[in-house]
């Protein structure tokens, strides 16, 4: 953000002192904001005076530079920006990008994070949504304020989508879980939640598709907690459903799906409109479809045009100042886990003799300070940081939300991917503000001071030695430490003592699948496999009709991927690499006819039916109109086969 003295025109610097001016961020990534009302403004001298005669094309251009559809000129008035702040309401502020830091302040929930969906208060025509904050400097800026919340600053940034990135079903899903996930962390007490989800009611979100404002109702909130709290998984529950029909196509019945799969069969090598064009002409007493069902229709059958083969077979930090900083607790056990990694002061030998410097990972529970794993690894890496996750979890139960760093491993895809599938919202603190994973840094010096002094003269530590002291120390003496802050409890006296949100953890093989990236790749018609990550997947032959296909994997292990609906999210089939060398044996398994396949429904030309007219339909069509002209053919046949002379 950027900030400019107070101007000499009216329509750039007339804001009063409760009310600021915040742009929506442009083409350049940046805001503008207006200081306030200082102190009376010295007098000015003659140069500056005879300058009043350009603010008037000054505050033009500052005005567009704010925002382009407002202009502040003329007389002193209040403007309001159409901007916002990304935000987890009821208690979960979120900053969003750019390296912009938002310090953590707030009530007891009140958490600085990122996340992929936020709120956006409505500036300008909703008082009560905005108020002013004050930052460093005397500053004034618009930020936005939800119920139980301090104000704080945030930025906006433009909604982006990839091919490889969440599909439109998971992003609704995230967010409604993003809107629901504090009553399930934080369940209201009796009489409490309807106001709450009024509070919720009135607050503007940010679309997952598009970006624009959209609000929920009351009955629709009601009905998204009820189907949160109905499933131990409710990030399932809360994705977009199918519809009914889906898949089934009303405006082409069984009579002519039979006229365009017999006509394929005579003619597989038509194009699909050569193919609408004949049937429109064979069918014109009946109604026909348009050429987008009918494509649609192919597309679904897997009735693909075939052409001449080519060549191959054809199918086989520290806080600045700028904001205070408050200390936060859960209230409940498992509505929030940290997770953190730290780098330890020993060196230890790894299984090859190598000397490395260990890497720890931890997740704590932040109302019991419970540990519910601790393990050390050679790297920190987004395999690591699963296997570390993944024992937290079938430990002590599912969480409702994760907070961590901005490290490479926990904002990878296949960590946020596999927590949004379980259910628990991913939070994310700004960048450079370890001071607001606290808790995570208190135990480190903890592990550093008693753990790892006890090690220190231990001669050729090896890192599974480290593991197992460490496994030991924390249940033996942190487990059943008096912590300080629990008021004269320990950690696992709070944890079996406290209210718990906590869900059951599914098994190993589950948690697997749903630490994986989902991307899209389109199948090679050819043999019938698809390249993930430079390895190439074989598809069931079930599947072969389909082009575009959606599958699972993790980028540490390629040796087998999910194929999933798109449309549910469902697991249809397990793809394995190509196994060339099984392949050289020459056995092939043979196509069924009525199977759906990119082959034509009969390739060979004996064992086809003959057609009752072998002539297309529309060039008999075109035949008889040149034939009604009575005009004779405009071309003069050569005889190429003169009779021989003697």
């Amino acid at each position: 953000m950027r900030s400019l003295p107070r101007a000499l025109h009216a329509g750039v610097g007339a804001v009063s002192g409760a009310t600021g001016v915040l742009g929506r961020v442009g083409a350049a990534g940046h805001g503008v904001v207006l200081g306030p009302e200082p102190a009376p403004w010295p007098a000015t001298d003659a140069a500056t005076q005879r300058s009043g005669a350009d603010a008037g094309a000054l505050a033009a251009l500052v005005a567009a530079r704010i925002h382009a559809h407002d202009r502040l000129a003329g007389t002193a008035r209040q403007v309001a920006a159409a901007a916002g702040g990304d935000r987890v309401a009821g208690g979960f502020p979120a900053a969003r990008g750019g390296g912009r830091r938002a310090d953590g302040d707030g009530d007891d929930f009140a958490l600085a994070c990122s996340v992929e969906h936020g709120h956006r208060g409505a500036v300008g025509a909703a008082p009560t949504h905005a108020e002013d904050g004050t930052g460093q400097g005397g500053e004034r800026r618009l930020v936005c304020r939800t119920a139980g919340v301090l104000p704080r600053r945030t930025e906006i940034l433009p909604t982006m989508s990839t091919v490889d990135g969440p599909s439109a079903r998971d992003q609704w899903a995230r967010l409604r879980l993003l809107i629901i996930g504090q009553l399930l962390a934080a369940p209201p007490p009796r009489g409490e939640l309807k106001p709450r989800l009024t509070e919720l009611s009135a607050q503007v979100w940010r679309h997952p598709l598009h970006g624009g404002d959209v609000r929920f109702g009351v009955s629709t909130l009601e009905r998204w907690l009820a189907l949160a709290r109905r499933s131990p998984d409710p990030a399932a529950l809360l994705a977009t459903v199918p519809r009914a029909d889906a898949g089934s196509t009303r405006a082409i019945g069984v009579e002519l799906a039979a006229a365009i799969k017999a006509q394929y069969a005579a003619h597989p090598k038509w194009t699909i409109q050569l193919h609408y064009d004949n049937h429109r002409l064979a069918l014109a007493d009946e109604p026909m479809p348009s050429y987008a069902t009918v494509l649609r229709y192919f597309r679904a059958e897997g009735l693909w045009r075939q052409r001449e083969p080519v060549s191959g077979p054809q199918r086989a930090a520290v806080p600045d100042g700028t904001r205070e900083v408050r200390s936060f607790e859960a209230t409940h056990v498992g509505a929030l886990f940290h997770l953190d990694g730290h780098q330890g002061s020993l060196k230890v030998l790894n299984r090859h003799g190598e000397w490395i410097t260990p890497i720890a990972l931890c997740v704590i529970d932040d109302c019991s300070r419970l540990i519910c794993h601790l393990q050390w690894y050679s790297h920190e890496n987004t395999e690591c940081l699963v296997h570390c996750v993944s024992q937290a979890l079938q430990r002590r139960g599912l969480p409702r939300t994760i907070y961590s760093d901005n490290g490479s491993a926990m904002i990878a895809g296949e960590f946020g991917a596999g927590l949004h599938h379980l259910g628990v919202l991913a939070l994310t603190t700004p960048p450079r503000s370890a001071w607001m994973n606290g808790k995570q840094e208190t135990l480190w010096n903890r592990v550093e001071g008693r753990l790892l002094a006890m090690l220190d003269a231990v001669p050729n530590l090896t890192l599974k030695q480290l593991n197992h002291a460490s496994f030991v120390w924390v249940e033996q003496e942190y487990l059943a430490t008096v912590h300080r802050e629990l008021h004269g409890a320990t950690p696992l006296q709070r944890f079996l003592a406290g209210p718990s949100v906590l869900r059951d953890c599914p098994d190993s093989a589950t948690l697997r699948r749903h630490f994986r990236i989902e991307v899209q790749r389109t199948q090679r018609r050819s043999d019938g496999t698809i390249t993930v990550d430079g390895v190439r997947f074989e598809v069931p032959q079930v599947f072969a009709h389909l082009r575009q296909l959606t599958v699972r994997y993790a980028r540490w292990d390629r040796s087998q991927a999910d194929l999933v609906d798109p449309r549910t999210g469902v697991i249809q089939a397990t793809l394995y690499p190509l196994d060339k060398a099984r392949h050289a044996d020459g056995r092939r398994r043979s196509i069924k006819p009525t199977a759906r396949s990119s082959r034509p429904l009969a390739t060979d030309k004996d064992s086809a039916a003959p057609p009752r007219d072998p002539q297309a339909p529309l060039m008999r069509h075109l035949m008889a109109q040149f034939a009604a002209t009575g005009l004779p053919p405009a071309y003069i046949e050569l005889d190429d086969d003169p009779e021989p002379t003697a």
